[in-house]
């Protein structure tokens, strides 16, 4: 029996996405699945044992056997619900009927930095998979992300930031010192992924967090803003405006983030043009603690679109993160200059206009 239409979309999307990052080339000119050489490069899947990630453990497992390619799985386990070790081992049980392999399981400790326990969680498991992903020669790590994740994180963004980047969503590609996060469901919708676990007789587990099992009317303020957005904000504005916010929030990510890459690209030459750091800053602007300097007369002529973003590309540089109104005023140095005092960042990092010719100054004390 052949594929259906969404598990064939599933390959198609997958399929590419490895061609793109250049994990081509590794198989005969024979159709169908392939074994892999001992030392054919590794793919691996970020696994939870939800819908999504379970389908495309299955779909990525057959097509890096049409490949050449080995294919592993990730399972983390935030220890965050009860039963969490049932899931993750359920989860690493059926990526090995697959034929995956490796497969890894790994209990992860999430920390409170106060960004949340939803952050947390998120930089906790991006931390070991970056490990283990690294441990094992892997250069790719696949997300099961989908297009409706992306609305939900479109919103999300929304809600929480201005600006073009609030539309920006997650990228398909993501670097991450050497290993490669990418996704290739984001042109799949949770239906589709439902649809092939159904097909494929997979079964899922539903984090409860997410939502979905709640009462109509009863969905509770406590649970994370993505699964609120989920079950109540887009079905509501799907009905309001009676239409499909998962595809208008998802289709728009895709051009605010061609935007966005042409915009960074300028930037970052405008920032390779007038940024000095370190000891030829120092040198330049003689203060103790100087880490930056721009040319503050230079960046003025620009379009406060270019200005800001070079204003972001410094901070950036010098690993100091903001909030988009102390970067409007850093701004207001530029475009609004009146003598008025520096802009702090926090209690030791602080940025202001000083000298003749004129200087963006930003010091460390």
């Amino acid at each position: 029996m052949g594929y259906s239409a969404d598990m064939k979309a599933a390959i198609g999307a997958t399929r590419h996405v490895l061609t793109t990052l250049g994990l081509d080339g590794f198989a005969s000119k024979e159709h169908g699945e392939h074994v892999p050489d001992l030392d054919a490069p590794l793919v691996m899947v970020a696994c939870s044992g939800g819908r999504d990630s379970l389908a495309l453990s299955y779909v990525a497992s057959k097509v890096c056997a049409m490949m050449g390619l080995r294919c592993g799985a990730i399972i983390i386990d935030h220890g965050l619900i009860a039963g969490s070790d049932t899931v993750a081992e359920h989860a690493a049980q059926t990526c090995t009927e697959f034929g995956m392999n490796p497969v890894i399981t790994q209990r992860v400790q999430v920390g409170n930095t106060g960004a949340g326990t939803e952050a947390d969680a998120r930089f906790a498991r991006y931390q070991a998979l970056w490990h283990i992903a690294r441990e094992h020669n892997c250069k790719v790590v696949l997300m099961a992300h989908t297009k409706d994740d992306q609305a939900e994180t479109v919103m999300m963004g929304v809600l929480r930031t201005v600006g073009l980047d609030a539309l920006l969503g997650m990228p398909q590609y993501n670097d991450r010192g050497g290993i490669v996060f990418a996704r290739p469901l984001l042109e799949l919708t949770r239906e589709q992924t439902t649809q092939i676990c159904k097909e494929q007789q997979i079964e899922w587990w539903d984090d409860p967090t997410n939502g979905e099992q709640a009462d109509e009317g009863g969905l509770s303020t406590d649970l994370p803003l993505r699964s609120r957005i989920r079950v109540a904000l887009l079905p509501y504005l799907n009905h309001f405006v009676h239409a499909d916010m998962v595809e208008h929030l998802s289709r728009s990510s895709v051009l605010a983030q061609r935007d966005y890459e042409y915009l960074q690209q300028q930037a970052q030459q405008l920032t390779e043009q007038l940024l000095v750091t370190g000891d030829s800053a120092r040198a330049k602007w003689q203060q103790e603690g100087t880490v930056a300097v721009l040319d503050a007369k230079a960046l003025e002529q620009e379009h406060p679109a270019m200005s800001m973003r070079v204003i972001v590309n410094m901070l950036h540089a010098c690993n100091i993160p903001a909030t988009s109104k102390q970067i409007e005023a850093i701004g207001q140095l530029l475009t609004n200059w009146h003598g008025q005092g520096d802009v702090w960042i926090n209690q030791h990092t602080v940025v202001g206009r000083q000298g003749h010719p004129s200087l963006l100054v930003v010091v460390q004390q």
